[in-house]
C-alpha cells in the first residue's frame, strides 16, 4: 500500500527508494568525475559506489540524461523506458566488477601498468550499456517532455515513484532535497480576467508535453526508416564470464564488436601488452572463431559447462554456422533475458531471426515454445496459450531450468496492448509473469510498398479498379477500407511503450551467407557421399619445372561452385529487386538444395536401362553421373530463382549465373604465352577452374530447362482443345515439382494464364497406381483440398482447409494433400488479416503437405519469401499463336491465328480501362470461329469453308463486349490486321445487343453472362423484351444488409442456384458479390463429365461439393456499368461474355426521331433564350445546357430517362389504343405526334418551377 507524508489529507506519497538506479548513478558519477582513472587528480584507488556519497533526484536525472539522451540522435529527450533499462542493464554488470577479482583495484594497484584498466574496462562497460539501453526507432512528438519543460526533480521523483517495487524509506515529494521546490499550495478562489485565463492557459499549453496524435502509415514508415541499423553500430559487448562450477562467481571478462579496431579506441599499445602478459587477449580476431568456440562463450555467460549438460554444439541445427555477426546477435538477445530487458526485434522476413533464436535456444538448454502470431488472432487466444506456459513454469519451481517464450511476428494481429503488457510489463490480466519465463518477440518492419516495381505493375494486375480522384482506396467488391493496403508486410503499428525496445536484427552479409551455403550444401549433398580427402598432384612441364598443388575431391568441388552460382543467383534478384535483401533469403537456398537432391534421386528412379550409374555417383560427382548432375543444378536453379522473374530479368539471373560459372574456369590462353599450361599462373589457373564439365551457358541454359518441362508434362493427358504452350509447360512443371516435395508455390499471373488450369490437370492426373502411364504411376497420388479466398475471407476458414486436409492425410498416408488457395490475393484484403495463418503453415508443412497459392497479383514478402513462387509474364504473339493452335481442328483457321494474335495484343495494350478485357476473351474468340467453322463444315458437307468476314464479326462483337465507345476501335484492329474488308452494313445490322445476348443464351458452349447496365434496367428489359422468360428463370437478389450476408442465407442462394443447375433454369444474380466466390467453378465453367452427365464443384467456406449441372444453364450477372469500369475485379470480369443492356439500346428505330425530339425539347425547355440554336442537333444542345441544368430543371434526369419514358408510352398508348380503338393502326407520323405530346406532359409534371 503507498504511504502517506500527510495523513490525514493524504495527498502526498513517501516514494520507495529505488536503489538500484541510485547504484548505477553512483558508479556513473563517479567514473565520470575520475575516481577511477589512475592518475588524474580525482583518482581513489578506495572508491566504492556503495559507500559514496547521497546522490540527489536532480543528480540521478542529470546522470541518466547524459548517458541515455542523444540530442541529434534516436533519443533526444528524456525517456524513462530508456533510463530503467539502463539501470536495470548496467545494475548486474556494475555487481559483476566487485566479484572478478582482476578488476579488484588493490590487485590492480599491485600488478603497476595496469591500474589504467578498470576504468577502460568500465568506460566500455558503459559503452554496452548504452548500446543495449538506447532507442532504435526516432521518438515521435508527445513522448518525454523537453529537459526545460519542468523542474528534473520532479521528473525523477514521478519517475521513481512510478517504477518502485517495494515500499521503505528515501526520496518523497514531500521532503526528499532541500533543493526541490515546496509543493504548490490551494488557489485562492479570485475572480480572474479573461486576458489571464488566456494567458495561464497559454502558458500552461507552452510547458504540457505534445499531445499524442495518432499517426499515419506514411508518416511512421518515414520514423522507421530513419531506424539505426544494426551494421550502423559497433554492437560493443562487455561479457563477464560465470564460473561454471557454481557459486555464481565470476571467472572471466571478454569484449565483443562487430568493429575488429572498436577496442584499440580505449585500450592502448602498452596497455594491451601488459594484459597480453596476464594473460588477457582484447585484440583476439572473432571472425576465425569455430563454433564450439562460440558455443562455450554463449554457455560460459551463463555459467554452463561448455560441453556437458543439455544442449551444447550438439543442439546446433546442422549446417548452422556461427560467425561473430550472429554471435553478437545472440549476445544481444541472451543479455536481454538475463537482466529482463524486453527483447523486441525487428527484421525482414527471411533474414534468420527465428532460427537464430531457435539454435539459441538449443545450445543453451533451454526449452523454447513459440507463437506464430497471425492476423486472425484474439486476445482470448494469446491469454489461453500464455497461461499454459506460465503453470509450465510454476510446475517447475524453483530449479534452473527456463522457459523461452517466443512471439514471432508479434506485430500482424490487432492485440498490441496485450503483447506491450506481458513484454514490456511481464504481466498478464494483473498477473505477474514468473521470472524463469523468458520473452522473445519478434516482428516485421513498417514500410510502404515502393513506386517501382519488378514487374512493370503487372503483379498488381487488374487488383482493383478505383474511383478517380478518392483519397482512401477500398477493397474489391466490399467497400472495405484497407488501412494496410500501402505496406509491404501488412502489420498493425506497435505501442510507443514496444518501440523503446526495438532493435534492428540486421541482414546476412554477403561472406556469412556464402558460409551458410556451402554448409547446407555439404550437407544436404553429403548424405550418399562419403567424405573424400583432398589429392595431392604434381605436374612437371617441358622445361623440367614440378609445380604441386591439392586437387579437390569432385564433391568439393561441386559444393565450391554451387556455392558460387547460388550466391550469383541471390545477388542477382537482389539487384533485380532494387536492393532489397529479403527478396532473397536462406528459404530460397534450403528449397534450391533441397530440389537438387531431389532431381537426383527422381532421375535415379526413372533412369534408362542403359544408363549405368547410381546414387553414389550421382553425389559423388562421378564421370558416368556429370549429365545428369549437370541437368539437376540447372533445374535446381531455375525452380528457385529463374521462375519467379519476367522475361528480360529472367536472361539477366541466366547470364548472371553462367558468369559466375566462367569466372571459375582456367584461362588456356595467357596473354603471350601461347596455347597451353605454359606457367606457373596458368598452373594456378588451373588450380582454380571449377567444375569445367557444367558447360554453363546462356543457351544451354534455357535449352535444358525447356526440353526437361517438355519431357515432364507430355506424360499428362491434357485433354481435347487445350494447348501444352509455354504458359501451361511451366506451371505444371513447376506445380508437380512443389507438391511432389511438399513445397509451398504461389503461382502469379494474369486471367487466363493456366494457373487454374495446371492445378486441375496436376489433380486429374496422378492417380497413384490408377495413372494412366508408368511415369505417372511412379509418382504419389495427390487429392487437392480447394479454398476459395476473397475480402472477406477469415482465419477460421483457411485453417478449417488446412485441418481438413490432414483428416484425409492421416487416412490415406500415400497421398499427397494439396491445399489449393484459389484467387489468394483477394484474401490479403480481408480486414481480418486471415493470410498472416499462412506463415506458421507454410514454415511447419510435413511430408505429402503441400500448399498451391493462385493470385493475380504478388503477395507481401512475408508469405511470398516462405514459398517458391512462379511469376506467370504475359504471352507473347507467337506464344498466344501456339495456344490457338491447340484449340482449332480446322486447317484452314490455323493461317489465321498469328493474326488473332497481333490483333488481340494491340486490342489489349490499346484498352483504355487496363485489363476490363484479357486472355480469355481471346480464347473464346478463338473458340467462337472454330465452332462456327465446324457449323459451316456441316451445313455444306465440305471441308474447304473459310473464315468469311461474318463471322469474324460475330466473334469479336460477342467477346469484346461491355465497352461501346472502344468498339468501332477494336473491330477496326481485327479486320485490318486480318486483311479483311468491315461489312459496314452488316456491321450496323448485327451490333444489337439483343441479338448478342440472344446469341450467347442459345449458345451451350458459351461464357456466361454479364450485362452493364444503369440502375438495373437490365433486370426488367430481358423480361420485357422476352430474351428471358419468368417460367425458366430465377433471380436471386443481394444486397449489403448484415441479415442478406450471413452464412445461412449464403446457404439458402446456393441451394437455389444448385437445384437451377440440375433443371436447366437461368439464374439472373443481382447484388449478389457474397455468392461469386462459392461460384468460382461454376462461373470459370470449370466442368468435368462423368457417365455423359457433367458435374460442376461448389464451394462453401471450406466444403465443396460436386453438383450435376445442364448443358443449358446459364448464368447471367447484371451490374453497375460504374462498378464494372470502376471496382470490380477484372479476374471476376473475365469470365464473362460482356454486353451494355441499357433502355436506349432497345428503342425502336422507328422511334429514334421520337428521341430527338424530346432531347431537344429538354434542352430548349432547361437553357436561355436563344442559347440553343434553331437548326442545332441533339448533341449540341445537350452539350450547350450540361447534364447539371437538366438535372435542375427535370427532377431525377439522367441519360437514359428520355428512352425509358419512350418505351413506358409506348407501351401505354399501344395498351390505350387497343382499347378505345379496337386496335386501329396509326400511321408513324400520327404515332409520333401522340407519343411526343405524352411523353411532354409526362416531363412537364418532374420539372421543376424556373421562377421559383
Amino acid at each position: 500500500r503507498p504511504v502517506f507524508t500527510d495523513a490525514p489529507l493524504c495527498t502526498q506519497i513517501a516514494l520507495p527508494e529505488y536503489s538500484e538506479l541510485k547504484f548505477v548513478c553512483r558508479w556513473v558519477r563517479g567514473f565520470n568525475a575520475g575516481k577511477l582513472q589512475y592518475g588524474g587528480p580525482n583518482y581513489n584507488a578506495e572508491w566504492d559506489a556503495w559507500t559514496d556519497s547521497e546522490i540527489t533526484p536532480a543528480e540521478c536525472f542529470e546522470v541518466l540524461s547524459k548517458m541515455c539522451c542523444e540530442p541529434n540522435g534516436p533519443s533526444p529527450r528524456p525517456s524513462w523506458s530508456n533510463f530503467r533499462s539502463f539501470v536495470m542493464f548496467m545494475n548486474r554488470q556494475f555487481s559483476f566488477v566487485g566479484e572478478y577479482p582482476l578488476l579488484n583495484p588493490m590487485l590492480l594497484e599491485a600488478l603497476g601498468e595496469g591500474q589504467m584498466f578498470r576504468h577502460v574496462f568500465v568506460n566500455l562497460m558503459l559503452e554496452t550499456g548504452r548500446d543495449f539501453s538506447l532507442r532504435s526507432v526516432p521518438q515521435c512528438d508527445g513522448v518525454g517532455p523537453p529537459v526545460s519543460a519542468a523542474h528534473p526533480s520532479l521528473i525523477v521523483a514521478t519517475s521513481l515513484g512510478a517504477a518502485a517495487a517495494e515500499a521503505g524509506d528515501g526520496l518523497s515529494t514531500a521532503a526528499a532535497d532541500d533543493d526541490m521546490p515546496p509543493p504548490p499550495g490551494p488557489n485562492p478562489l479570485v475572480r480572474q480576467s479573461s486576458k489571464t485565463l488566456t494567458e495561464e492557459h497559454q502558458a500552461a499549453e507552452a510547458l504540457a508535453p505534445p499531445v499524442l496524435v495518432q499517426q499515419t502509415s506514411a508518416e511512421m514508415a518515414e520514423r522507421y526508416q530513419k531506424m539505426a541499423t544494426w551494421e550502423s553500430s559497433d554492437h560493443p559487448v562487455v561479457i563477464f564470464k560465470q564460473d561454471p562450477r557454481g557459486g555464481g562467481g565470476v571467472d572471466g571478462v571478454d569484449v565483443l564488436s562487430l568493429n575488429k579496431g572498436y577496442v584499440a579506441r580505449y585500450i592502448d599499445q602498452a596497455l594491451r601488452q601488459f594484459l597480453e602478459t596476464q594473460g588477457w587477449d582484447f585484440s583476439r580476431d572473432w571472425e576465425k572463431m569455430t563454433n564450439e568456440e562460440g558455443v562455450e562463450l554463449l554457455r560460459h555467460v551463463e555459467g554452463l559447462a561448455a560441453f556437458s549438460g543439455r544442449g551444447g554444439i550438439t543442439a546446433l541445427d546442422g549446417g548452422y554456422v556461427l560467425t561473430v555477426d550472429n554471435l553478437l546477435k545472440m549476445l544481444s538477445i541472451q543479455l536481454r533475458m538475463k537482466f529482463n530487458l524486453p527483447v523486441i526485434i525487428m527484421g525482414e522476413t527471411g533474414c534468420g531471426k527465428s532460427s537464430l533464436i531457435r539454435n539459441l535456444c538449443a545450445l543453451l538448454g533451454a526449452t523454447l515454445h513459440t507463437l506464430n502470431v497471425h492476423g486472425g488472432m484474439t486476445d482470448e487466444d494469446i491469454v489461453t496459450w500464455m497461461r499454459e506456459k506460465i503453470q509450465l513454469a510454476l510446475l517447475m519451481g524453483a530449479s534452473d531450468e527456463r522457459i523461452v517464450v517466443f512471439f514471432d511476428e508479434v506485430n500482424t494481429c490487432n492485440s498490441m496492448g496485450l503483447f506491450k503488457e506481458i513484454v514490456c510489463d511481464r504481466c498478464m490480466d494483473g498477473l505477474v509473469v514468473p521470472d524463469n519465463i523468458k520473452i522473445i518477440a519478434a516482428c516485421n518492419p513498417y514500410r510502404l510498398r515502393t513506386a517501382k516495381s519488378l514487374y512493370g505493375g503487372e503483379e498488381m494486375a487488374g487488383l482493383v479498379f478505383e474511383h478517380q480522384g478518392t483519397t482512401h482506396s477500398e477493397n474489391v467488391g466490399t467497400g472495405i477500407k484497407d488501412p494496410l493496403r500501402n505496406l509491404v508486410y501488412r502489420v498493425h503499428p506497435l505501442p510507443e511503450a514496444m518501440i523503446d525496445h526495438i532493435f534492428d536484427f540486421g541482414s546476412l552479409s554477403s561472406e556469412t551467407e556464402r558460409l551458410y551455403i556451402m554448409a547446407m550444401l555439404r550437407k544436404q549433398l553429403g548424405v550418399y557421399n562419403p567424405e573424400g580427402e583432398e589429392e595431392p598432384v604434381q605436374t612437371t612441364n617441358a622445361h623440367g619445372t614440378t609445380y604441386a598443388w591439392v586437387r579437390m575431391t569432385p564433391f568439393e568441388e561441386l559444393v565450391e561452385v554451387f556455392t558460387e552460382l547460388v550466391c550469383a543467383a541471390q545477388e542477382c534478384i537482389r539487384r533485380l529487386y532494387d536492393g532489397e535483401r529479403s527478396s532473397a533469403s536462406l528459404r530460397d537456398v534450403r528449397r534450391c538444395v533441397d530440389i537438387f537432391r531431389w532431381f537426383g534421386e527422381h532421375f535415379h528412379e526413372n533412369r534408362q536401362p542403359h544408363e549405368k550409374w547410381d546414387l553414389e555417383d550421382f553425389f559423388g560427382v562421378k564421370h558416368n553421373a556429370r549429365r545428369v548432375v549437370r541437368k539437376a543444378v540447372i533445374l535446381s536453379l531455375a525452380y528457385c530463382y529463374h521462375a519467379r522473374l519476367p522475361r528480360e530479368e529472367r536472361k539477366e539471373l541466366v547470364l548472371s549465373i553462367t558468369n559466375a560459372w566462367r569466372n571459375l574456369q582456367v584461362h588456356k590462353y595467357q596473354g603471350n604465352t601461347g596455347f597451353g599450361f605454359g606457367g606457373a599462373n596458368t598452373y594456378a589457373n588451373y588450380n582454380r577452374a571449377r567444375c569445367q564439365w557444367l558447360q554453363l551457358e546462356p543457351g544451354s541454359f534455357i535449352q535444358v530447362l525447356e526440353e526437361t518441362q517438355r519431357e515432364m508434362t507430355s506424360q499428362f493427358n491434357v485433354g481435347e482443345g487445350i494447348a501444352l504452350n509455354e504458359a501451361l509447360c511451366e506451371n505444371l512443371f513447376m506445380i508437380l515439382i512443389s507438391v511432389l516435395n511438399a513445397i509451398p508455390i504461389f503461382v502469379i499471373g494474369k486471367p487466363g494464364s493456366s494457373k487454374s488450369l495446371a492445378m486441375g490437370l496436376v489433380q486429374q492426373n496422378l492417380n497413384g497406381d490408377a495413372s494412366d502411364n508408368d511415369f505417372l504411376r511412379s509418382l504419389p497420388a495427390v487429392e487437392s483440398f480447394p479454398y476459395q479466398c476473397s475480402p472477406l475471407s477469415t482465419t477460421g476458414g483457411i485453417e478449417q482447409a488446412f485441418e481438413s486436409a490432414r483428416r484425409y492425410r492421416r487416412e490415406a498416408p500415400d497421398t499427397v494433400v494439396v491445399v489449393l488457395l484459389d484467387e489468394v490475393g483477394l484474401a490479403e484484403q480481408s480486414p481480418h488479416l486471415p493470410l498472416k495463418v499462412l506463415h506458421k503453415v507454410l514454415d511447419e508443412a510435413g511430408q505429402m503437405e503441400a500448399v498451391v497459392g493462385i493470385s493475380n497479383w504478388a503477395l507481401d514478402p512475408a508469405k511470398m519469401n516462405r514459398a517458391v513462387h512462379l511469376y506467370r509474364p504475359a504471352p507473347t504473339v507467337e506464344d498466344l499463336s501456339l495456344t490457338a493452335e491447340g484449340m482449332v481442328r480446322s486447317a484452314n483457321l490455323k493461317g489465321y491465328l498469328s493474326a488473332l494474335a497481333r490483333a488481340y495484343n494491340t486490342v489489349y495494350h490499346n484498352q483504355e480501362h487496363p485489363d476490363f478485357w484479357g486472355l480469355r476473351e481471346f480464347y473464346s474468340t478463338v473458340r467462337a470461329i472454330n465452332l462456327a467453322l465446324q457449323e459451316q463444315r456441316k451445313a455444306s458437307g465440305s471441308q474447304g469453308v473459310a473464315l468469311d468476314p461474318s463471322t469474324l464479326l460475330d466473334a469479336v462483337l460477342r467477346n469484346f463486349g461491355g465497352r461501346p465507345m472502344e468498339l468501332d476501335k477494336v473491330v477496326d484492329t481485327f479486320f485490318r490486321e486480318l486483311g479483311m474488308p468491315l461489312p459496314k452494313e452488316e456491321f450496323e445490322k448485327i451490333n444489337n445487343v439483343e441479338s448478342l445476348v440472344l446469341s450467347n443464351l442459345s449458345e451451350p458452349e458459351a461464357r456466361h453472362l454479364m450485362l452493364l447496365t444503369k440502375s438495373n434496367a437490365a433486370l426488367g428489359l430481358v423480361f420485357d423484351r422476352e430474351i428471358l422468360n419468368h417460367e425458366r428463370t430465377e433471380i436471386i437478389f443481394g444486397s449489403d444488409f448484415p441479415l442478406d450476408q450471413t452464412d445461412l442465407q449464403v446457404c439458402l442462394d446456393i441451394q437455389r442456384v444448385k437445384l437451377c443447375m440440375a433443371e436447366g433454369i437461368t439464374v439472373v444474380l443481382v447484388h449478389c458479390e457474397s455468392l461469386y466466390e462459392s461460384l468460382y467453378d461454376l462461373l470459370n465453367q470449370h466442368y468435368s463429365s462423368y457417365g455423359g452427365q457433367m458435374y460442376v464443384r461448389l464451394a462453401f467456406g471450406t466444403h465443396s461439393r460436386l453438383c450435376p449441372i445442364h448443358s443449358h444453364f446459364r448464368v447471367v450477372v447484371i451490374v453497375e456499368k460504374s462498378d464494372a469500369y470502376q471496382r470490380l475485379a477484372p479476374p471476376l470480369l473475365n469470365r464473362f461474355e460482356k454486353q451494355v443492356l441499357e433502355r436506349k439500346d432497345v428503342v425502336r428505330d422507328e422511334d429514334l426521331s421520337l428521341l430527338s425530339k424530346l432531347t431537344l425539347f429538354c434542352a430548349r425547355f432547361t437553357a436561355s433564350a436563344g442559347a440553343i440554336r434553331a437548326d442545332g442537333d441533339e448533341v449540341s444542345a445537350l452539350a450547350a445546357v450540361g447534364n447539371s441544368a437538366l438535372r435542375t430543371a427535370f427532377c431525377g434526369f439522367h441519360s437514359d430517362l428520355l428512352s425509358s419514358l419512350i418505351l413506358v408510352m409506348s407501351a401505354r398508348e399501344e395498351v390505350e389504343r387497343r382499347k378505345h380503338a379496337q386496335g386501329r393502326t396509326l400511321d408513324d407520323q400520327d404515332r409520333e405526334e401522340v407519343l411526343l405530346k405524352m411523353c411532354i406532359d409526362q416531363l412537364l409534371w418532374i420539372a421543376a418551377d424556373r421562377k421559383s
